[in-house]
């Protein structure tokens, strides 16, 4: 055996310098692998021989282009499992010897594989050169050789990974006592239901306060409902904080009104609480409500509806005569109200005769009135004439008398 070992190892060498042996048998060696490879990809050929009769040592010398192809790795084949000295590769090119010591090859079997990268797009071809040797007991069985030609393509676009899916998170605060965050409501006990749906939080927490986004501070479960009471009237707050982790966080924050006190006394006056229907009157009223405002007023006359308005009068036109008790209530946004009550008469309207009499009796006493205002001053300026001259005269002749004595 150990003699085998030592001639099959000279042969080798001498083989590998001398050149082309005798031919005792007719075997060829070639590379097999795949003809197309992607840019990137790494794959592996292998050095092949075939016809082989009692083979026990193979030498393949290659080549390959080493702009498109990186030799990564030479390996021997397990029939020949054996390397040779002399074996290696470079820039280029390969050289792999193999040898048996025991059972020889006959036909066909895989001696050495070759592992490469493909560097860049082209077409590479693999071949064996000189050098390249089939051996049987020191005589060379080589007849023929071949090589491999691969296509060398685009890589692909990177795939990209398929998106995990991300649980859709949503997350619902509301009131069913207090539905309508714009409305006011009569009620200090709010009930507040929460949700959060998708991903799972670490925590969640509730508070109240009437601050738009005050703090939440009891913590709760991830859905719920809470009954809370408002100490007093106002606009106040429910507010839910979910932290998914120290840096998310997510709030809610609901509005809800509440009005549990009526407007503020007030007063309803008429504009004449004596008249006659053709003359225009109207009842004048005009609440304040302190939180959610007055939205409205009923007018009753004698406990009949007559109007709903938001305006603070109402005219009183065509009522017969009589007495009238009026009732305005005042309701402000949250349906809390207050009234108050006043009363006028109508008088009733005289017959067209009767009329006519008092207007004529009027215009006589006024006419004789007239007349007895200029008469008396006539007679106060012709008294003053009369005196004015009477007492010139006397005047005139007292002085005259005077002068005689």
């Amino acid at each position: 055996m150990l003699s085998r070992l030592c001639s099959a190892l000279v042969l080798t060498l001498v083989l590998t310098c001398a050149g082309f042996p005798v031919i005792a048998q007719a075997a060829t060696a070639g590379v097999s692998g795949p003809s197309q490879v992607r840019v990137g990809t790494t794959f592996r050929v292998n050095l092949v021989i075939s016809g082989a009769k009692d083979v026990d040592t193979v030498r393949f010398v290659g080549t390959f282009p080493a702009d498109l192809l990186e030799l990564q790795g030479m390996a021997n084949g397990s029939a020949l499992p054996n390397r040779s000295p002399g074996s290696g590769s470079g820039n280029g090119s390969f050289n792999l010897g193999a040898f048996s010591l025991g059972a020889a090859v006959n036909g066909g079997a895989t001696v050495g594989t070759l592992t490469f990268r493909a560097k860049k797009t082209g077409e590479a071809v693999i071949s064996l050169v000189s050098g390249t040797t089939i051996l049987s007991a020191g005589e060379s069985q080589l007849t023929g050789q071949g090589g491999l030609r691969i296509a060398i393509t685009e890589a692909p676009p990177p795939s990209e990974a398929p998106a995990i899916p991300v649980p859709e998170t949503k997350i619902t605060l509301a009131s069913p006592s207090h539905p309508n965050e714009n409305a006011w409501y009569a009620n200090r006990t709010v009930a507040v239901t929460w949700d959060v749906t998708g991903r799972r939080p670490q925590a969640v927490y509730i508070g109240f306060d009437q601050a738009p986004e005050g703090p939440a501070e009891e913590r709760r479960a991830e859905r719920g409902e809470i009954a809370h009471t408002v100490p007093h009237d106002g606009v106040w707050y429910a507010h839910l904080v979910v932290r998914f982790s120290a840096t998310e966080i997510e709030r809610r924050d609901f509005r809800f009104q509440v009005d549990t006190t009526p407007p503020r006394a007030f007063a309803v006056v008429a504009d004449h609480t004596d008249v006659v229907p053709t003359t225009p009157n109207a009842l004048r009223f005009a609440a304040l409500d302190d939180a959610s405002g007055v939205r409205a007023y009923d007018v009753w006359i004698n406990d009949v509806h007559v109007t709903s308005t938001a305006e603070n009068a109402f005219a009183l036109i065509r009522l017969p005569a009589g007495e009238y008790a009026a009732r305005v209530r005042a309701t402000d946004a949250a349906g809390n109200s207050a009234e108050a009550t006043t009363s006028f008469r109508i008088l009733p309207v005289l017959p067209a005769e009767a009329t006519v009499a008092i207007v004529d009796g009027f215009r006589d006493a006024a006419v004789r009135w007239i007349l007895t205002t200029i008469i008396a001053i006539m007679l106060f300026f012709s008294g003053y004439w009369y005196g004015r001259t009477y007492f010139q005269k006397r005047r005139k002749s007292s002085a005259q008398k005077r002068q005689k004595f």
